[in-house]
């Protein structure tokens, strides 16, 4: 904003790494703003697309999104709330009347497992379409139904690029397990809903992909909750072997060096230091948010802001927590050579 003599759309400080991105955006010749997983799982994904537009408008870069897997195709298939409908997080903040699962854990795939744990204790019925059998799903739903997991199973899905590719199941579905989309159509048909005629996964591309959804652009107007907050701020990264109930269950995949690390914290430099963490190696810390805590194996990360704490989501041992990208405490786990945060 400086360099083109313009006014800025937040009034925030930044690091001197931020001034040599801004140079990097207005001389390059190849330019693109991506926003990666952390930012479009944000409570403020909307807000943070409107302020990357902003850059790429005034530095002439490109500007793109890479969510998780198929969300290009979910957007295409036009998966949205209609008429009267919610989105997930206001399912979860209020108290439904029966709630439907697909494929997910209620705990480790949300961004606030307490709160969503409270909304399905309040719902008069919690359905669970699932794989596999995990201890919130056997604790919060009222029935299970088996599916397949998608290497079972035919379908498509759309990449990063708009990309349709399709798969078929590799071994059949073991025992009584169906695809979950021949599960939903029979539900839809018990319930005498329309259009839920599908013979096929072939028929169910071609109803939903037949007439991709009108994108919308994100507004422009950048609102006063993208300023800076003091204190703490947690960044829930979504650890590889954490992004859904399947590489969950794989144990192999767990004893991986990325499956270990998984449950580090991670923090900045600065707050390494005033913590009086050790000068090398690792180090233990205890995190707080809201009325729960933990004991954490710590990592210095010197690419991370001063105020963010790096802890992943989509674990049992974090799901303690509270809610991703919100604030919270630190301390180092040795009160004697430590300071709190």
């Amino acid at each position: 904003a400086a360099a083109k003599g313009i006014a800025a759309p937040l009034s925030v400080a930044f690091r001197s790494e931020a001034q040599d991105v801004a140079n990097a955006l207005l001389n390059g010749s190849e330019k693109a703003v991506l926003l990666g997983l952390s930012a479009t799982e944000h409570p403020l994904a909307a807000d943070l697309l409107a302020l990357a537009q902003w850059i790429g408008a005034q530095t002439g870069a490109s500007v793109g999104c890479l969510g998780q897997a198929n969300t290009m195709g979910l957007q295409a298939a036009g998966v949205l709330p209609g008429p009267g409908g919610m989105s997930a997080r206001a399912v979860l903040s209020g108290t439904p009347k029966a709630v439907l699962l697909l494929g997910a854990d209620p705990l480790l795939d949300t961004q606030d497992a307490a709160a969503s744990r409270a909304a399905l204790e309040k719902a008069e019925m919690v359905v669970g379409l699932s794989s596999f059998r995990t201890d919130a799903l056997l604790d919060l739903a009222d029935v299970l139904l088996p599916i397949a997991p998608f290497s079972e199973t035919s379908g498509s899905f759309m990449n990063a690029e708009g990309l349709v590719q399709s798969f078929v199941g590799v071994v059949p579905p073991l025992g009584e397990t169906r695809p979950a989309w021949k599960v939903l159509r029979v539900l839809a048909n018990l319930l005498e809903l329309p259009d839920f005629a599908f013979e096929s996964s072939d028929d169910v591309r071609a109803k939903f992909l037949a007439s991709p959804a009108d994108a919308k652009s994100a507004t422009l107007d950048l609102p006063a909750s993208l300023v800076a907050q003091e204190g703490l701020r947690r960044l829930n990264e979504l650890p590889i072997y954490a992004s859904d109930m399947l590489v969950r269950q794989a144990g192999s995949l767990q004893a991986t060096r990325d499956g270990r690390d998984s449950t580090v914290a991670q923090l900045p430099a600065g707050l390494w230091q005033q913590l009086g963490l050790p000068d090398t190696g690792d180090g233990m810390v205890r995190v707080t948010q809201g009325s729960a805590s933990l004991t954490l194996a710590a990592r210095r990360n010197a690419q991370l802001a001063e105020g963010v704490v790096r802890l992943a989501g989509g674990l049992a041992l974090t799901a303690l927590l509270g809610a991703g990208h919100a604030p919270i405490q630190v301390v180092n786990a040795n009160p004697a050579t430590g300071a709190a945060q």
